[in-house]
Parts: C-alpha cells; structure tokens; sequence
C-alpha cells in the first residue's frame, strides 16, 4: 500500500485530512509534533511527506521547523509536499534550495485548500516523482532461498519485529524503485555480504527484450553514496577495453530513507564463478594462469600505469596498517588475540610460547618451530619514506571476483576505490589462497608450504613437487600469480612480501576473544600467525631498493612484457606493449601510422575513418603519458603530427 507520512501539529486537520487521504487508499502515518516526525523518519520509511511549516508553534513567524525537517538526512529520498497558511518568498526560496539539492520534487499546498486538492498533489507525486514501480513481478530463485527481510538484516544486523517488517518492506520498495521500466525481476543469489553492505544478482525482463543480468550493491544510503561517486571518479571510462579486460559499468541508482543500491552490468552472470568457486573446481594451470593475466589486465586498466605518493605521505606499513584494519585495532589489540590464541592453542594439544622477539610452535610429533614475533614490526613507526601507490579498485576477496569461463575476470567490490600500495590487490589474491582457500588443516603441511613461500630466491619460481594435494595446488596457483606480476614483484620483493605480512597478520586479528573456536579454526589461525612471523623474517632479510643504483633510460623487457622508465616499473594494457614492440623494431626510425595499425591490429589503416584515428591517437596518447616523465617535453616517443612516432630509447645519443 502507498505510505505517506503526514506531519502538522493541529490534531482536528491532522486527523481530518489524513481520513480523506486513508478513504482514498493510501497508508498514513500521522505525525502531530516534530519529534512524532523526526521518529518516524528513523524508524520506517514513506516515499511522499506532508509536512506542515510551523510543526511547533503556528503564532510564531520564525517558526519554520517543517523545513528543518525536510532538510534532514532522513528526508533526502522522500517527495517533499509542505503545508503553509502563510507562504513568504523566504519559505519559497528555501524549496527551491531543497529541490536542486535533493533534486526531488518539492511542492507548496496552502492549507486553505481543500481535501480534495490535497488529495490531487498526493497524487501527483506519487505518479511523476515517487517511481516505484507497484506491478512489477518479484521472484527469487528457490536454490539460493533470499527473502527481503533475510537481506535488511545482513545490511543493518539485529532487526526484529515491526522495524525488521518496515525494513523489509523498504527494501522491496528500493528494488521496485530501480527497476521502475522492467515488469519482472528474479534476484537470483546472494554473492557476498561486506561491512553493512551486500551483493545480490538479478536477472531483469521487459517487453520486447531479452532478459539482463546485473549486480546489486545494496547498504546505507550515506556509504552507497559514497561508493558510487569514488566509482565515476576512478573507474575507467569504457566498459570493455581494447584488450578485453572485463570491466564493470553502472546502470542505475536508487535509495530511500535507509537504503541506496546501485546496479553493475556488463557481464552475463548467470555463466560466471566466484573466484572461490573457481578455485575449488580444480581448474588446470592454464586456465587458472589465464584468469590472472585477465585479472592483471584489469587491474592495469584501473591504475592506468600511474603512480601516486600515499596520502599525506604515509610510510607503506602505516598504509597497509590502515587498510588490514590493525591501525584501528592497535598493537594492545593485536596481542591480545595473540594471547587468546595461545590459550585456545593449548585445549587442542599445540603449545605456542611468546617472548617480545620469538614465536615459538610445539606440535605432537616432537615438532618445534621458531620465528620472530611479527609484532612489533608490524607496528613499528620508524619508516619514514612514503609509500608508492596505484589506484586500485578496491579490496578483492574470494568471493567478490567474478570468472567467467573463458577466463575474464569482473570485479564487484568498489568500497575502497582509491590510491592502494602497488602490489595491494596481487598480496590480497595470494593470501586468500594462503589464509582462506587452502583446503588443508595439517600444520606441518601448511608450515612446508610458507617455508617454501618465504625461501630466498626469484620469487616467481615455487617448488610445488612432494607435498599433498592441497598444498601443491595452492603452490601452484600462487606461482602462476607472482608469474603473471613478475616485473613488479622482482622489482621490489620487500614491499610483495610487507604487504603479505600485513595480510597475515589480518587474519590473526580476526581471532577476536570471547568464543570458542574449533580444532581447525585454531590451527587455521596458528597457521596465519606462524606465517606471519616467517614472512617478518623474510622481509628483515631483503635490502629496501637503492634508489642510487636504478638505472636510467628505458628498459624493456619482452620475455616477462616488463617496462620501465629510469627504474620505475610502467603498468601497460597489451596493446599499449604491442605499439612499444612495433616501434622498439625500428628504433630512431620514423614508423608511419599506416605501419604501427597494421602491425598492432592487422588491419590496413583509412586514414579518413574516424574509428582508425580514436583507436590508434587514444592508445598512442596513453603511451606517452606512461612513457615519458613530462609529456610536453616528450624524450622517448616522438609524434610526426599526422605523419607517425619514433622511439628513442636512448634520448641525447
């Protein structure tokens, strides 16, 4: 039924009008003071509000605490009709404001009006501005049950009775109100659920047209916000690029009182896997290498190939600090899981000693390991050196990175877009395998596997011969992982290894106090805190880079598709490589644009065909923008306007 919250502090008006609107068939809330108001905007939620100017005191003509109500937070999504027995320009004014800034409709009623021409604008406003969409079929897909009510609660945790049932209904309305052209949706699973925020997959359908799937990111209206609007700012331009990285695009918003979702489309998800799925599907190392490339390219496609300084110049530690969550948390928070740990350790037979600098693990079997205490390096504040970062495009989890099955790659969770250390998200991927996907609870076997993780040398290169099943499939896919970022990770092993140490050490914060735990999940977090003291060690081992001994010019290489330029590692798309190989086989010549399209894309160049020119001026503009350290003082690609490019690799020789 259509609700509307009705606010005026004469009783006998209240009343007498809310009746006329009730006969007609509306629900309404009657609200006769401003904190009867105010309560209800925190409780339920009415896509259309009467409200009365002077809730307080109609004598008195500074008296406008309508106003302060509609300009609330609470307010924003709601068609806004206000009452007035004395309209001013003042008060008008002030509508106007409320209307560019909310941009919903926001009327003027005179109280002298009768019922009937209230019951007109009610109307009206249901009809032109609410847009919910009352007729549409909802359905939900009876393998993964969901209800309205189950999903209110993943949001905001703790509902029950009437405020879960007015959630519940407010939720539906959202859906009814983003998919206001479609005559059925079926909302098919729920994919994952994040920090009062979830992922639902919808398959819509209209007349006349095929069906469509998109993704659903549903929360509070203030974070979706948020989200949304990091999302048009950092998100590449184009849904599919030129080299076939799976992107995402955003199609839609909607929100009400306590709720706001957008959609994501762009990929068909009723073919695709969660990365978790994936995984445990057991796919060969060829198709596994073939998703982290795509990931890879994905990624590039996000950062662009720029680099950032950490805002307000933060050290590395201190930003993966903040993004683990253990900034927050504190060093006295992160040894008091430490030390419930150790206590639910001893209920299951292992014995974990703790001093100020070691870590040691006894195991039945006469098994004893030692390894440095990781914290207080994970907490140490002596770095002083900002940290290089990329944009990424948010934090990646098992569950919220998408595979189809030719091995694209379609990431959800775009919370945390924005400037991250620039091996975040490949340390995110390797310890999800490590901590979360691993399917094995033998201690010794998870210790073989860190040791031979943390063991000197190229770190693109793992043994994964004599181990169990398990573990060599997790050596495996983290190979193919650290293969696929090789020249970044070569580049600066410390920071790959720092930020796994971080990860870890993530994981044993999650060993919150107060519950106990199963064998497993006790050695599942003995496993992250002994990894986490073998990776400090590893990390105390490796010189940070000399910044005195990069070398300068521009350096390819081709077999491991590496660039960099004076030392500094250059994130290209494949087809930006491809130009950079094009031209490095003529280098100091002049290769006309007939010659680096044909060679790039196979095709004869027209020079007169618009296409031609954008794909090959937008992608040859990227390039130098990468490539050289002030465009408009090009030292390495040179640009013949409309004639062709020269590459130099040693400029002034």
């Amino acid at each position: 039924m259509k609700r509307v919250l009705f606010a005026d502090n004469d009783p006998d008006f209240l009343n007498t009008r809310a009746e006329f609107l009730e006969k007609t068939g509306y629900s309404v809330l009657r609200a006769p003071t401003l904190a009867y108001a105010e309560h209800y905007l925190h409780e339920t939620w009415s896509p259309v509000i009467i409200l009365d100017i002077r809730l307080v005191d109609d004598d008195d003509e500074k008296d406008l605490s309508g106003l302060v109500v509609a300009k609330m937070e609470t307010c924003r999504a709601i068609v806004k009709i206000v009452l007035t027995a004395y309209p001013t320009h003042e008060i008008v004014r002030e509508l106007l404001r409320l209307q560019r800034h909310y941009q919903l409709a926001v009327n003027v009623l005179s109280k002298e009006q009768g019922p009937e021409e209230m019951i007109r604008e009610v109307e009206r406003a249901f009809d032109q501005h609410v847009r919910i969409n009352w007729n549409i079929a909802i359905h939900w897909n009876k393998a993964h049950p969901l209800s309205f009510s189950h999903l209110a609660n993943l949001i905001e945790p703790n509902l029950q009775g009437e405020r879960l049932s007015n959630r519940a209904d407010e939720l539906e309305d959202l859906f009814r109100r983003l998919f206001y052209e479609k005559t059925q949706i079926t909302i098919e699973r729920l994919l994952w659920q994040q920090q009062g925020r979830i992922a639902v997959t919808v398959f819509t359908f209209a007349p006349d047209k095929p069906s469509e799937s998109v993704l659903i990111i549903c929360g509070s209206p203030t974070r979706i916000q948020t989200e949304s609007e990091n999302y048009k700012q950092f998100a590449p331009a184009m849904l599919h690029d030129t080299d076939g990285a799976t992107l995402s695009a955003l199609k839609g918003a909607a929100e009400t009182t306590h709720f706001a979702a957008y959609a994501l489309a762009g990929a068909p998800l009723e073919s695709f896997q969660t990365f978790a799925e994936f995984y445990h599907s057991g796919p060969d190392q060829k198709s596994f290498r073939w998703a982290v490339d795509s990931l890879r390219a994905t990624l590039a496609t996000w950062n662009r190939g720029e680099r950032v300084l950490a805002e307000g110049e933060a050290s590395e530690s201190q930003l993966l600090r903040e993004k683990t969550g253990l900034d927050e948390l504190g060093r006295s928070g992160l040894e008091e899981r430490i030390l419930t740990l150790r206590t639910e350790a001893v209920a299951h037979g292992l014995t974990l000693n703790i001093t100020d600098d070691m870590l040691t693990l006894h195991l039945p079997g006469d098994y004893t390991f030692s390894y440095a205490n990781p914290l207080p390096y994970v907490y140490a504040t002596d770095e002083v050196s900002a940290a290089s970062c990329a944009i990424a495009p948010g934090t990646l989890t098992p569950n919220n990175i998408l595979i189809a099955p030719e091995g694209q790659v379609w990431l959800t969770d775009f919370s945390d877009i924005g400037p991250a250390p620039l091996l975040w998200n490949f340390t995110e991927l390797e310890a999800a395998i490590r901590f979360d996907l691993v399917e094995s609870d033998n201690l010794l076997g998870l210790h073989e596997m860190e040791r031979r993780l943390t063991e000197p040398g190229r770190i693109g290169q793992v043994d994964s011969r004599d181990v169990d099943k398990p573990i060599r499939v997790a050596l495996q896919s983290i190979e193919s992982i650290r293969r696929a970022t090789l020249g970044l990770i070569d580049r600066d092993a410390r920071s790959y290894h720092l930020g796994l140490l971080f990860q870890a050490a993530g994981r044993v914060a999650a060993f919150q106090p107060g519950a106990r735990r199963t064998r497993k999940e006790v050695v599942l977090a003995l496993h992250a805190l002994l990894a986490a003291g073998m990776i400090c060690e590893r990390v105390l081992k490796i010189e940070p880079p000399d910044s005195a001994d990069e070398p300068t010019g521009l350096w390819i290489d081709f077999v491991n598709r590496v660039v960099r330029v004076d030392g500094k590692e250059k994130d290209l798309t494949p087809t930006e490589f491809k130009i950079l190989e094009c031209l490095h086989k003529n280098a100091g010549r002049l290769c006309t644009r007939q010659d680096v399209f044909k060679c790039v894309w196979g095709e004869e160049y027209q020079p007169d065909n618009g296409s031609h020119n954008s794909r090959l001026d937008s992608n040859m503009d990227r390039l130098r923008r990468k490539l050289e350290p002030d465009p408009d003082s090009p030292r390495y690609l040179i640009v013949k306007r409309g004639v062709g490019y020269q590459l130099n690799t040693k400029p002034g020789k």
